[in-house]
């Protein structure tokens, strides 16, 4: 009998071991290809206006190329054209729009064997995991609509299937979350009109950028499921309004959307947003000094003393999969995904670097204890089901129109 306890001691050990052994980055490899990866929000257009980048090539720099892509198991990257709210009060936001559709476009003519754009749920399904990434068109401030609702449909038409209403300025729509102040106190009545032909037509509504103000008028006013495309949780960065709050998050829950968490320092590590408003402002100051833009070879170089005399801590991996975890904690696994803002933030955890990184986001979450079907659900399962809903209302909105 002496003996017995040892012997089971042992057995106990090595199960307890065999148990917490971490899953090595091979069968994180291994899995983020087996299943489809679904990013919300890669800000490529905007990057790409004065210069031509070849995406069917490993680049040295920036976080997206086809090889990097595939590298990482990405399936549907959602690229944004982006509308700087500069183009507010100008009378070609509508035709700069255009111009960066065309350009997401282009991807697939240029490079027919490793991009092609696709517009439905169900057609990214029934196409499956393939060596061929498939783009979907989204905006980025609803800016470009020049203050007609008769653009949403237009932009709709040719591909665009979420919209994010607001950037970084208040417009015609809304009140953004980074400028202070009020404009509409939430949305405007133009606002209100587009979320309700957005729903109409199936687009999906992002909050992103929202105001908490508009934020809770789009919540009242949509009736169909939203998403935060690029939102992460403010229970981490408390007083940034750009992230969501628990109460928000329930919300959108309730509503049965989704919150798309990016992995930009900036939204995931506590006092860095304090610390990069510090530096923007000295950037702001330099550059008038100097009669030089913002991606001007020495403005540049001036940031980047700025970010090593701070000490500016980018955060890892780990930070990212801390702000999944907070949401699923508040509502569950089947309201969260993955929304990066790769080629909209300078400056990214360690782990996640590019488009080549998802999975290690994948091997992090195994090792938290999440199966196979959570990483599913959080890689494109979620984000899938919910545009599958938008569309559906929008057909159930078109029968009864039709009684």
């Amino acid at each position: 009998m002496r003996f017995i306890f040892p012997v089971l001691l042992f057995f106990t050990l090595l199960l307890s071991w065999n148990h917490q052994k971490e899953v090595s980055i091979d069968q994180a490899m291994q899995t983020a290809h087996n299943i489809l990866i679904l990013d919300s929000h890669i800000d490529l257009p905007y990057m790409m206006r004065r210069e031509f980048i070849d995406l069917s090539v490993r680049r040295d720099e920036g976080h997206f190329d086809y090889v990097r892509a595939r590298e990482g198991g990405l399936n549907v990257p959602f690229i944004a054209a982006y509308i700087s709210p500069s183009y507010e009060d100008s009378s070609n936001a509508d035709e700069y729009t255009h111009s960066q559709i065309d350009l997401i476009v282009s991807f697939q003519k240029k490079w027919p064997d490793k991009f092609m754009i696709v517009k439905s749920p169900e057609e990214i399904n029934q196409k499956g995991i393939t060596d061929t990434v498939m783009i979907v068109l989204c905006i980025e401030n609803g800016t470009g609509l020049e203050g007609l609702v008769e653009n949403v449909e237009h932009f709709y038409q040719r591909g665009v299937r979420y919209m994010t209403l607001i950037h970084s300025k208040h417009n015609r729509l809304g009140d953004s979350s980074f400028e202070e102040g009020s404009r509409w106190d939430g949305l405007s009545p133009f606002g209100e009109k587009v979320v309700r032909e957005m729903n109409r037509l199936g687009m999906m509504v992002d909050v992103s950028h929202a105001s908490d103000g508009t934020f809770y008028d789009i919540m009242e006013i949509s009736q169909a499921p939203v998403i935060a495309t690029h939102s992460a949780c403010r229970h981490f960065t408390p007083g940034f309004e750009r992230n969501l709050t628990d109460g928000m998050i329930q919300m959108i829950a309730r509503k049965g959307g989704v919150v798309q968490i990016p992995f930009g320092s900036f939204f995931i590590v506590k006092d860095f947003f304090k610390i990069s408003q510090e530096i923007n402002v000295q950037r702001e100051q330099f550059m008038a000094e100097h009669r030089v833009g913002r991606r001007d070879s020495a403005t540049m170089k001036f940031v980047d003393s700025l970010r090593t005399l701070y000490s500016l801590n980018p955060g890892t991996l780990s930070d990212v999969v801390d702000h999944i975890e907070h949401v699923i904690k508040l509502v569950g696994v089947d309201h969260v995904g993955l929304g990066s803002d790769f080629e909209g933030v300078s400056m990214v955890p360690e782990g996640v670097e590019d488009v080549s990184g998802y999975p290690n986001i994948i091997r992090e979450l195994m090792n938290r204890g999440y199966s196979d079907e959570d990483i599913q659900k959080i890689c494109s399962g979620n984000f899938l089901r919910v545009w599958s809903e938008v569309r559906r209302v929008a057909e159930s909105g078109r029968q009864e129109s039709h009684l």
